[in-house]
């Protein structure tokens, strides 16, 4: 990717030596703000700990550069093959944020695909209890709970799928509905995974351009 920057445009000579410095790879899709040194996604990542008195601990300094162990961690496919996700309407509930881009994608394809009546969305809150940077809840709906899944935080459904997941628990993310575990959250993948599995759902009304690309 660092072959399709011009870094002779960046004005800024600080920000210009720090990107020649950084090779970009697949995993720096997330934030590429995350691999610079200043670690501006936590400028107080080396201060002194917030506390949070309530349901959810406060994990606040736990939020670092991104790293490869940050990656998707569930990544089966959908499909009828041996060890793929099985592909059945109202199985599976996309699990997302208004506030991040990378969920938008993965929203707008469900329902340009006509694919909104066959897998639901659940939305989480965009802001988190203070000093909470390591999961998603469910806090907009009732009883703040997915009315679907029962849950009040993104992680549980993380740890259903793995109950020694640690990491962040984050958007945009499928669960099983029959499990209430997260299945895939390939946000690299998910829009193609999802138009390639679901192709016999699919609407015969998307637009021509998705009709050219399945």
């Amino acid at each position: 990717m660092s072959e399709h920057v011009d870094i002779s445009k960046i004005k800024d000579p600080t920000i210009a030596a720090a990107r020649k410095e950084v090779e970009f790879q697949r995993a720096m899709n997330p934030c590429p703000i995350d691999f610079s040194e200043f670690q501006s996604s936590n400028p107080r990542s080396q201060g002194e700990q917030k506390e949070y008195e309530g349901k959810d601990a406060s994990n606040f300094n736990r939020r670092q550069k991104y790293s490869d162990s940050e990656e998707p961690q569930f990544t089966t496919p959908f499909g009828s093959e041996p060890g793929f996700l099985p592909v059945e309407k109202d199985r599976y509930r996309l699990v997302w944020s208004k506030h991040c881009p990378w969920a938008h994608r993965i929203a707008i394809a469900i329902d340009l695909l006509g694919l909104d009546k066959v897998i639901s969305k659940g939305t989480v809150d965009p802001l988190r209890p203070a000093g909470v940077i390591a999961d998603w809840f469910f806090t907009l709906d009732k009883d703040e709970k997915d009315p679907v899944l029962g849950i009040h935080s993104l992680g549980e459904a993380y740890r259903k799928g793995d109950p020694n997941y640690d990491a962040r628990s984050t958007v945009p993310a499928i669960v099983d509905v029959t499990t209430g575990a997260v299945v895939n959250n390939d946000y690299h993948a998910l829009t193609t995974e999802l138009a390639l599995g679901f192709k016999d759902f699919v609407s015969r009304n998307k637009p021509k351009r998705l009709r050219i690309l399945l």
